[in-house]
């Protein structure tokens, strides 16, 4: 009754969220023997179903793609990169990106920073990442509009001059633009904005595209599949094995499905290491990480046996 209840008020994901909040925390009440069971284990959630958005999104190799099919022999070439760019870095809205000024690309300390215009006056600040910084750096040093801090930042052609003029760039023409763009890439996605029929996990695989453009050495995960629903999960976990493939990854996670194939596990308690191994190690020790793992799994593995409290491997 009180998920159905729930389901008045909210929509059936955001509820599926909840409950699986309610259950991780039951399990850890089960864990430290607070409770004997897990009462929220039992508990269904209520039914719903994905469907495909009407705004596919880029993957990966298609944003490579794109950002690399600009020419950048040229000054709208410069414009055109930096604008896609910044879209693909920061989750920008259209409307939030051509709404920036010069000043809205800023240093602070040893970094680049820009600051979107969302809805309602609201300002979103974040540091650039190396690619975008270098992009946004070449395009305003050629357009030579650094001393005017109060101007637009992507500008609008010439139609005579056929160079940057000094009007704003609107949201139309931008638009435009990149669909001209990625049709010349070769993509042949439809291209949407503003995340319009993206769900939750696709947000998150889209983040993991970002990182995977950066092609870094190292990658820091910090609760990546955290509070969400098991489909989210499985399709966020599918973004994590190409993230994570030959690259070196510190993983942070009470879900333990994120770390099982981790080469090195280590168990935290109170903040000392109690236990370390790979998955299978761990869990022929039978310790901590293995009352955990089975604790996890009670609800959701379908090899679990509730007749034995436990995963059959």
């Amino acid at each position: 009754p009180g998920v159905e209840l729930k389901t008045q008020t909210y929509e059936a994901q955001s509820v599926e969220q909840q409950l699986a909040v309610l259950r991780n925390l039951f399990d850890w009440l089960v864990t430290g023997h607070v409770l004997h069971t897990n009462p929220a284990s039992f508990v269904r959630g209520p039914k719903f179903s994905y469907t495909k958005g009407k705004t596919p999104i880029l993957t990966p190799t298609e944003a490579r793609k794109l950002i690399r099919s600009i020419p950048t022999d040229t000054l709208v070439g410069l414009r055109d990169r930096a604008l896609i760019g910044l879209m693909i870095y920061t989750f920008a809205r259209v409307s939030a990106a051509v709404t920036m000024n010069v000043k809205d690309v800023y240093r602070k300390q040893e970094s680049l920073w820009v600051r979107l215009h969302e809805k309602g006056g609201k300002h979103h600040e974040m540091p650039c990442q190396h690619n975008l910084k270098e992009w946004l750096q070449e395009y305003i040093e050629a357009a030579g509009i650094a001393e005017d801090p109060n101007g637009p930042l992507f500008r609008s052609v010439d139609r005579k001059t056929k160079q940057l003029g000094a009007n704003r760039l609107d949201r139309q023409r931008a638009w435009a633009m990149v669909k001209r763009r990625a049709k010349k890439a070769g993509i042949d996605t439809p291209v949407g904005e503003e995340g319009r029929g993206i769900s939750m996990g696709q947000r998150q695989l889209v983040a993991m595209a970002r990182v995977l453009i950066q092609d870094p050495g190292i990658i820091i995960l910090d609760e990546a599949t955290a509070s969400v629903d098991p489909l989210t999960e499985a399709q966020i976990q599918e973004g994590l094995e190409e993230v994570l493939r030959e690259r070196t990854a510190i993983v942070i996670a009470h879900r333990l499905s994120t770390i099982k194939a981790a080469d090195r596990i280590i168990v935290l308690q109170n903040g000392a290491i109690i236990e370390e191994g790979s998955h299978d190690a761990l869990m022929d020790q039978d310790g901590h990480y293995a009352e955990l793992y089975n604790t996890y799994f009670r609800h959701q593995s379908p090899d679990y046996d509730p007749a034995l409290a436990f995963v059959s491997d």
